[in-house]
């Protein structure tokens, strides 16, 4: 099963409506409350805006605890945009919140007064190119700074950052597959039948 948290601060619409177009032969569900979860399930978490009120409705919904211990139990997550964010050991964007830890890194504002990213960026791994993918995002995780196992990279004009980290049971994207047309489509639905199926 796929679940998803009916959260405010998600990017819900877009990636339920992304879904629910997807010949993936699994059922997804919204859920405001965390139910009882099995190693097998994929808990997906899209993500807009600010990190703090995102982390805050998670804690306020009982979705945050369920999610580490989804986690500590080898679970299968997918984090978008600020969902993917949140996997990482804090940001400075809030520094007061308590972002998951899942993976070592610092999320940063990027060169403080110049404009968010916004718009489509070529994607790559260490071998080959993913595609190119919609981007809007003012924070991000330096590549060169931190690369977890599995990055993914792109180039924006403050730098090289994080563009994704794909790994057995969880993946994360700063960009939206969901808004990059027909090819983000696809990717999106190759990696939940992947983490699904692994």
């Amino acid at each position: 099963m796929i679940y998803i948290p009916h959260l405010q601060s998600g990017n819900i619409k877009s990636v339920t409506n992304a879904i629910s177009h997807m010949e993936l032969g699994i059922n997804f569900e919204l859920h405001k409350n965390p139910p009882d979860l099995t190693r097998n399930d994929l808990i997906i978490l899209p993500g807009v805006g600010d990190i703090g009120n995102f982390i805050n409705e998670l804690k306020e919904l009982f979705w945050y605890e369920s999610i580490i211990k989804h986690y500590k139990n080898n679970g299968k997550l997918i984090g978008i945009c600020v969902g993917f964010q949140s996997f990482f050991s804090k940001s400075e964007e809030d520094e007061n919140v308590d972002c998951f830890d899942f993976f070592e890194g610092t999320v940063e504002r990027m060169n403080k007064g110049r404009s968010p990213v916004i718009g489509f960026a070529n994607v790559n791994n260490e071998a080959d190119d993913i595609g190119e993918f919609y981007f809007v995002h003012s924070y991000g995780v330096n590549a060169i700074k931190n690369s977890p196992k599995g990055s993914l990279r792109y180039h924006n004009m403050h730098g090289e950052y994080l563009a994704g980290v794909v790994t057995k049971n969880i993946c994360g994207f700063q960009f939206h597959p969901e808004k990059s047309g027909p090819a983000g489509l696809q990717y999106l639905k190759n990696i939940i039948l992947g983490v699904i199926n692994d």
